[in-house]
């Protein structure tokens, strides 16, 4: 909903940049103060900053992709200052509870124990924390989609003759979306107990990094020109360069 109402490049920065700052600091300040100062908190910081850095360009580059490209959907949003601050709104309160995602992980390990307990291997544990915390979305998600879908008369598209591949394309974002959730988790049990602070924040980077490289793929950025493409790849530099901190902070 942010996304339509504030546009994509501008959306995504404040909405990922929010996630990763929150999902990576706040749970070293709360659980782990004392590491907070050492090597190992000021680089995971650092580490944090540039890809907030690499981010906003990134969405500078979407931002000048989006006027080179004339979409005259998005620009008059932007005019219209009442809808600017309503999807300014939705995407902080998305960035700010987006990074609860993570918490979870952090507040569930009590349910991986007893998973453990009953026979659980250690590396999937995590799994069980997820059937609770990704229930929040689904509940919420289902009710939202039935409400559009009685408002919109909507439903009838799922029977249409060539909605067949998008059948398909959801079926395998759910399998490689959640594959990257469960995967994610496993990552986490092994960076040790800075691991959400470490992993958090390369998990969402790439999330950048790979949108915007497979919109270089499949012709997203054809006829914007060289500058926008050239930002956005200073952009993914600057992610590349965080990651690379991030992960040597977990050698400290």
């Amino acid at each position: 909903m942010g996304l339509k109402l504030l546009g994509l490049a501008l959306g995504t920065a404040i909405v990922l940049g929010l996630n990763n700052a929150i999902g990576a600091i706040l749970p070293l300040v709360l659980y782990h103060p004392e590491d907070f100062q050492e090597p190992v908190g000021l680089a995971i910081t650092a580490g944090v900053l540039v890809m907030l850095v690499g981010i906003a360009v990134c969405s500078v580059a979407g931002a000048k992709k989006e006027k080179a490209l004339r979409l005259a959907e998005s620009e008059s949003v932007r005019k219209d200052k009442g809808v600017f601050v309503k999807g300014l709104i939705i995407c902080l309160v998305a960035g700010v509870f987006g990074a609860m995602f993570n918490f979870a992980l952090i507040a569930g390990k009590p349910i991986e124990e007893q998973a453990i307990i009953a026979g659980a291997e250690p590396l999937n544990a995590a799994n069980a924390t997820w059937c609770i915390s990704l229930l929040g979305g689904f509940v919420v998600t289902l009710l939202y989609c039935v409400y559009l879908y009685k408002k919109n008369g909507s439903f009838r598209l799922f029977l249409q003759k060539d909605s067949n591949i998008n059948w398909l394309h959801t079926f395998l974002m759910g399998i490689m979306w959640f594959g990257g959730v469960a995967i994610y988790g496993m990552a986490v049990a092994n960076l040790g107990r800075l691991g959400p602070s470490i992993g958090w924040p390369v998990i969402q980077s790439m999330a950048v990094a790979s949108g915007n490289l497979w919109g270089i793929v499949t012709g997203e950025w054809k006829g914007t020109g060289k500058v926008p493409l050239r930002i956005m790849i200073v952009g993914l530099l600057l992610l590349f360069t965080g990651i690379g901190i991030i992960g040597w902070s977990s050698t400290l």
